[in-house]
């Protein structure tokens, strides 16, 4: 957490209305315009920040540092966004996840914690 500068949440009440979608967009604006982008996909139910940037079916791998974020780069080089997904531990892109509330709370935490995010 020490080397995350700003962090920005994209919430809302209600499922559907586009949450994920404003995410990665502003998460791809973001890197495109030369800052240090890392996407928390904390959406238990529907994660698709992997989908939306090419990365569905990809594994994380695990180092002494922590869990190490997917990379996206931009199609011109200029740009990368790390993602960080509960997409990336599922064995199909629709498994069903079905957890309680304290599941969900341990998953956001190891989320923000666990991965090695770098300098961002």
């Amino acid at each position: 957490m020490a080397q995350i500068g700003q962090i920005i949440i994209v919430l809302a009440n209600k499922g559907g209305v586009g949450k994920s979608t404003v995410a990665a967009n502003l998460a791809a604006g973001l890197a495109r315009r030369g800052f240090r982008v890392g996407l928390g996909d904390a959406d238990i139910h529907g994660p698709n920040a992997a989908q939306f940037f090419g990365q569905q079916g990809e594994r994380v791998k695990i180092t002494a540092r922590g869990i190490r974020p997917r990379r996206y780069r931009s199609p011109d080089q200029q740009s990368e966004v790390r993602i960080g997904s509960l997409g990336f531990f599922l064995p199909e892109t629709d498994a069903p996840v079905v957890w309680r509330d304290a599941y969900k709370f341990d998953y956001i935490h190891h989320l923000v914690g666990s991965y090695d995010w770098g300098e961002l």
